[in-house]
């Protein structure tokens, strides 16, 4: 048995050799390419953006990027702290997946370790807990996301049963939908569309002996009923080959380009990581916007190379892990250049936040860079870097943060507009 070695992009477990193989990875978004500017129009520019049309797509140059925007910030101190050592169950966290803000400012937290949604007022105040783990109704064997519709009820989603719950505010389950068709491998919950649909993505891939085959990444939609309704697009995600048969695992190349999606409440957003821009589609899969930045110097060096593994190999637990790394480190292929994009979510605004590449050397990650819904960038802000932030908004943050016990905590900051 051959396994898909898939670790996120920041902890890529990605392969390589003593003396590297050097790998381009050339990718296109699954969509027509525009043609040459002869077919642009309408060109505008102000606020240090460059604005034109062409074929119906706008295109949307932003002159600023990391180095240059302008730099938002959080409130020193958090606004709201949830989480305890000693304190009540409900405060006591144990793999926090994921956190949402809802419609009346509470916050809904995933336990997975617990298969519990629990919420809470906006003062801190646990409102209720809703599911368990087991396979009865409410119940669930692997509690993964949370998404709430325009009605205000939820959408649970158990990625081991591949099932939606939709539960009230107040608990109570109202129904359970299977997908259908079902998926033959795990798939994603993105989000919802407009008309309380979902929105999914899976990867395709098949590890074979003739070597590092590309990987693609289907988006779909469900209707409210868990019905197929159509694919959407159809994206690279990287490349994957066998690494070691002997050990049983498959990886694609380091620090290649994964194509990255999110969803708004009117659009969603592809990045194929590869340069820096984003396109942003209507829920019909038409693409209306794109957005693009500028940065500096995403080559990969020999001591990004070393950096990583050397980091992946003083962190292993044991001798497997160790093992398996030295094995990445002699056989895999290294992409030439690191990723624009690991992660994109919009916030409760529809503004676009995309999240950068943090290098191997890197002590923290890079600042996230916010986009207005004309494309514009507005400001830059550095998040905290002592865990991960899962859900923005206009003025706030929500953090997942551990202490040096590994203590999980989550808390909300202020998200401040940049000062003269």
């Amino acid at each position: 048995m051959i396994n898909m070695l898939d670790l996120p992009l920041t902890q890529d477990g990605d392969t390589m050799k003593s003396q590297p193989t050097r790998l381009l990875t050339a990718t296109t978004v699954g969509v027509a390419l525009l043609g040459g500017a002869a077919c642009d129009r309408d060109t505008s520019s102000r606020d240090g953006a460059l604005v034109r049309d062409s074929l119906g797509i706008e295109i949307v140059e932003n002159a600023a990027g990391l180095e240059t925007a302008p730099r938002c910030s959080l409130t020193p101190e958090p606004l709201v702290s949830l989480g305890s050592v000693d304190g009540p169950d409900v405060t006591q966290f144990f793999t926090v997946w994921r956190i949402k803000r809802l419609h009346d400012g509470g916050i809904a937290v995933v336990n997975r370790g617990t298969n519990e949604l629990r919420i809470f007022d906006v003062d801190g105040s646990h409102r209720l807990s809703i599911g368990r783990t087991g396979e009865g109704p409410n119940e669930y064997l692997r509690l993964w996301d949370v998404f709430q519709r325009l009605d205000d009820s939820l959408v649970l989603w158990d990625y081991r049963q591949h099932y939606l719950s939709l539960v009230s505010t107040t608990g109570e389950l109202g129904r359970t939908m299977r997908l259908s068709p079902p998926f033959v491998n795990q798939p994603t919950l993105l989000g919802l569309t407009p008309e309380n649909g979902v929105l999914l993505w899976q990867r395709d891939f098949r590890p074979s002996e003739r070597g590092f085959d590309p990987v693609t990444l289907h988006l779909i939609r469900y209707d409210a009923n868990g019905q197929l309704t159509d694919t959407l697009g159809q994206y690279p995600y990287g490349t994957s080959g066998i690494i070691s048969e002997e050990m049983g695992f498959a990886a694609g190349a380091l620090f290649e380009p994964r194509s990255r999606l999110a969803a708004g409440r009117d659009v969603y957003a592809v990045a194929t990581a590869a340069e820096r821009e984003v396109w942003i589609h209507d829920y019909t899969g038409r693409p209306i916007r794109i957005v693009r930045w500028t940065g500096g110097d995403r080559d990969v060096t020999d001591d990004d190379v070393a950096a990583f593994f050397d980091g992946r190999i003083a962190e292993a637990t044991d001798d497997q892990g160790r093992r398996i790394y030295r094995e990445l480190r002699a056989k895999q292929p290294i992409a030439e250049q690191f990723p624009t994009v690991t992660h994109l979510t919009f916030d409760d605004t529809d503004r676009l936040w995309v999240f950068g590449y943090q290098r191997p050397r890197d002590e923290s990650a890079p600042p996230v860079l916010i986009f207005g819904n004309d494309g514009r960038l507005v400001c830059s802000v550095k998040l905290p870097d002592s865990g991960f932030v899962d859900a923005v908004g206009a003025d706030w943050v929500l953090a997942m943060e551990q202490d040096e016990d590994d203590v999980e905590y989550v808390r909300m900051y202020g998200l401040l507009a940049p000062t003269d």
